[in-house]
């Protein structure tokens, strides 16, 4: 089971194999870090759209290739569902009212339903949220 969830923005750093990070994500088991289905939603949300707005061939490359190192990294990790009960702790933050977005409340509640620590660089998205762990590896 993991303990760790990555957030979309350490999902980059682990891409471009940040050392930073990397020092972090390497010093834990494999199985102990996961990410969320939203934060592969937003990747290849990125990722796809850059490909259809695509008008050169070079431009068509480097989407393919950005794609791919989407899908290399999201094998080398568990993906945590967003489900019932992390729909039910969404609508718990929904109803504090929060200025963050909607996908981060439904990536912060995954890590609360799930009991996970929210591993991120976007710590002001997440620290009015009752109960929600947080680590940044990139420092």
């Amino acid at each position: 089971m993991p303990i760790y969830l990555l957030d979309t923005n350490q999902l980059r750093l682990l891409e471009n194999c940040q050392p930073t990070f990397m020092s972090h994500f390497l010093a834990h088991r494999q199985a102990d870090v996961a990410t969320s289905i939203v934060c592969v939603q937003e990747v290849l949300k990125g990722r796809l759209g850059a490909l259809t707005a695509a008008r050169k061939p070079s431009d068509l490359y480097s989407g393919y290739r950005f794609l791919k190192q989407a899908a290399d990294s999201f094998s080398q990790l568990p993906i945590v569902l967003f489900d019932g009960v992390a729909d039910g702790a969404f609508q718990t933050i929904r109803a504090l009212q929060l200025k963050s977005g909607t996908q981060a409340q439904r990536i912060a509640a995954t890590a609360l339903a799930n009991g996970l620590t929210l591993v991120t660089s976007n710590t002001r998205h997440f620290t009015s949220i009752p109960g929600l762990r947080l680590a940044d590896w990139s420092v």
